[in-house]
């Protein structure tokens, strides 16, 4: 048989590609060779892992964030090996594949659309000695044969094999494991790729509770389902989750989710599921009604915000929210109010993307008509529209490293919980304005900063902006709940007197109350483990809790 390696490049290495899986099961029981990198794996190292396996075809998965190194990988390839077959699949292909096979000479084929049929069609013709470049494959576009293809999309999705072996997950251990129960969408989103494809199509439940049950006995860390708004269907969501919160095991699972139709029936399940089961992200895109018209995204804002502040209450599940910047007819300050809102609601991430006007959509076919000028190469990311001048937009880019670099890592929840609600800045949206401006006017993008050095900045900050003294000492004790012991005078000062932690630590009632871990220990080890700060009168009221000094476990803190 025809030797053929499949090719994921992702853009980290905690990721793994479900698409060459799914191409490989398609055509079992003939094997088939797999090759995952990443865009951060030199080019040399990448050509000598795909020349050592001497196919003579490898076939691609294309996406906004690979396909110029796939560009690069493959001609390299081609010239190194003149008789292999290049042939790319993938949503950054599939929309102009005459194009780009114009272009690269070095490429022979593109499947467009979902390729399980076509690239089974491609390797039988292969094995049985027939040029596949001679036959009428749906979906299929060939060097000097250019045409319009009909993007494909298949009618039967229970038909397709389960995508994983085994064998996969110990090479994926600690890595994503990205799954599908359904492919489609029912909503139009004009910037979406989703949109271009009609109908929603599912597996079975029972097959996909035999597939989860197999995520779980392999103790997969995270399964991250790739189904577009996965509650599209209530009750089958909810049956699915139903599922999951009832099984063992540590695994999370991450779904995509319109929060405007989530019922009582959902949150009860949630409710019920163990901390960490469940991650939820949350697409709101914007609060600003014109915006949303404009993209046609139908949702509920009221009830939207309704349902992410009781998923927060809940306390059990991760909860990502995301915002478009750079969408038809919000201005820099109508996002700062979308910002605002959202991040009230207390999601746990609040991820700021900009505008890509991908191939195939409907807003890039229009991106004049709201005056949008965008990069002509991927990831096609927004430069300025009517409402938002290229500095705006690139003064949301510096806040939004703000928001991930601190509110998004999770290591400054108290500090910034007070700090976002301080009367020193207007709002949230202006607090992290503000501190992306001092942070770029000191030049600190101009290297990296360590995990440390993300507490000196913010304690510089907060000093130049005469922030109130329960700020820093809030600060202080997120350090400290991250295990810093040493940092600059001013922000760890104070130290509680030995003599009084020995003390404390010699209280067995209080240790087996608080540190049940330690109850074996001696004092003097608990001491190695355990630290201290004292506590002004502004934190216990802040904090609401009685006591002199703070004692700090891990990520557990209480006051004595």
């Amino acid at each position: 048989m025809t030797s053929v390696t499949l090719v994921g490049i992702n853009a980290k290495y905690i990721h793994s590609n479900l698409a060459i899986r799914c191409l490989r099961q398609a055509v079992v029981p003939r094997p088939v060779g797999l090759v995952e990198l990443t865009i951060n794996d030199t080019i040399t190292h990448c050509v000598d892992r795909l020349l050592s396996q001497e196919p003579l075809v490898y076939g691609f998965s294309c996406y906004i964030w690979n396909i110029r190194y796939v560009l690069e990988l493959a001609e390299i390839l081609k010239a190194s090996s003149p008789k292999c077959q290049i042939i790319l699949g993938g949503p950054e292909v599939s929309y102009d594949a005459s194009q780009i096979l114009g272009a690269h000479p070095f490429i022979d084929a593109i499947v467009c659309g979902e390729g399980e049929e076509a690239f089974t069609q491609i390797i039988q013709a292969i094995d049985s000695g027939t040029d596949y470049k001679e036959m009428t494959i749906p979906g299929l576009v060939v060097k000097d044969r250019p045409r319009q293809a009909t993007l494909q999309s298949l009618s039967h999705l229970e038909a397709t094999p389960f995508a994983y072996t085994p064998g996969d997950l110990e090479a994926l251990k600690g890595r994503i494991i990205y799954y599908e129960t359904m492919r489609g969408c029912p909503f139009r989103c004009a910037y979406c790729l989703s949109s271009t494809l009609s109908g929603v199509r599912t597996q079975p439940l029972d097959r996909v509770f035999k597939e989860l049950d197999f995520f779980i006995k392999h103790q997969v860390r995270q399964v991250k389902f790739v189904d577009r708004t996965f509650n599209v269907n209530p009750s089958r969501a909810n049956q699915i989750l139903a599922f999951l919160a009832a099984q063992p095991g540590d695994t999370n699972f991450h779904f995509e989710i319109a929060a405007d139709l989530m019922d009582d029936e959902m949150f009860r399940i949630i409710a019920s599921a163990p901390v960490g089961r469940f991650q939820f992200e949350i697409g709101v895109q914007s609060t600003h009604d014109p915006a949303l018209q404009a993209i046609t995204r139908k949702t509920d804002l009221t009830q939207v915000k309704a349902n992410i502040r009781c998923l927060v209450a809940l306390g059990n599940c991760h909860i990502h929210a995301d915002l478009i910047a750079g969408l038809p007819h919000e201005d820099y300050h109508t996002f700062g109010r979308s910002f605002d809102t959202v991040i009230a609601l207390g999601p746990q991430m609040l991820q700021v993307g900009f505008l890509k006007l991908l191939k195939g959509t409907r807003l890039r076919e229009a991106a004049g008509d709201f005056g949008c000028r965008y990069r002509s190469f991927p990831p096609y990311e927004v430069i300025s529209t009517q409402a938002l001048s290229a500095m705006e937009l690139q003064d949301l880019r510096h806040i939004e490293e703000m928001v991930d670099r601190y509110y998004n890592s999770g290591r400054f929840t108290h500090t910034l919980g007070f700090a976002l609600k301080s009367r020193r800045w207007a709002s949230p949206f202006a607090f992290f304005e503000a501190l992306s401006r001092y942070w770029y006017a000191a030049g600190y993008d101009r290297g990296a900063q360590s995990r440390d050095q993300l507490y000196v900045i913010l304690f510089e900050y907060f000093k130049a902006k005469r922030a109130e003294a329960l700020a820093v000492e809030l600060l202080a004790l997120d350090a400290r709940l991250q295990g810093i012991r040493k940092l600059p005078h001013g922000l760890l000062e104070g130290p509680v007197d030995s003599e009084q932690s020995f003390e404390i630590l010699k209280d067995e009632d209080f240790v087996s109350a608080f540190l049940p871990e330690l109850t074996a220990h001696t004092p003097k080890n608990r001491h190695k483990q355990v630290l201290f700060m004292p506590a002004s009168s502004d934190l216990r009221e802040y904090l609401d809790q009685e006591g002199e000094t703070v004692v700090i476990y891990k990520d557990r803190f209480t006051l004595v």
